[in-house]
């Protein structure tokens, strides 16, 4: 299966809140090749920003996370100028952040679904999977 990864479940791999223990169920499922998962570039500065407000993670282990992150080799997507004013119309028509609405953009464009454990994106995308529902 392929999923475009939302930066809510991928910040659960640094943290120990609600739902963490499924989304590493995710990470551990795209690391052994039962699933695959992209996301836009901006997913790095969104997981990045996260770990920087955990308080419960020092100053390596948010070095440690971040390179983590990316040494995962995640697909990262880059929108082309056409797509990129598709997730801007998204983002209206939709009442979501622009962030946001470029991971509904990549959903679109792949034809893959979504996976958010934020729940005003889950009900503003058609195709989103809530990370409560979804099991590996």
């Amino acid at each position: 299966m392929r999923l475009v990864l939302d930066a809510s479940v991928a910040a659960k791999w640094f943290s120990n809140e609600d739902l963490t223990d499924r989304a590493v169920r995710v990470r551990d499922a795209f690391l052994d090749g039962r699933i695959e998962l992209c996301a836009p570039q901006h997913i790095v500065y969104e997981v990045g920003n996260s770990v920087w407000k955990n308080k419960s993670l020092g100053p390596d282990d948010s070095i440690r996370a971040i390179e983590s992150l990316l040494a995962i080799e995640i697909e990262l997507i880059m929108l082309d100028p056409k797509s990129a004013g598709q997730a801007m119309k998204l983002a209206r028509d939709l009442n979501v952040t622009y962030y946001d609405a470029i991971y509904v953009q990549i959903s679109v464009m792949r034809k893959i679904p979504l996976l958010t454990a934020d729940a005003r994106l889950f009900n503003a995308a058609k195709n989103a999977i809530h990370l409560k529902e979804y099991t590996v």
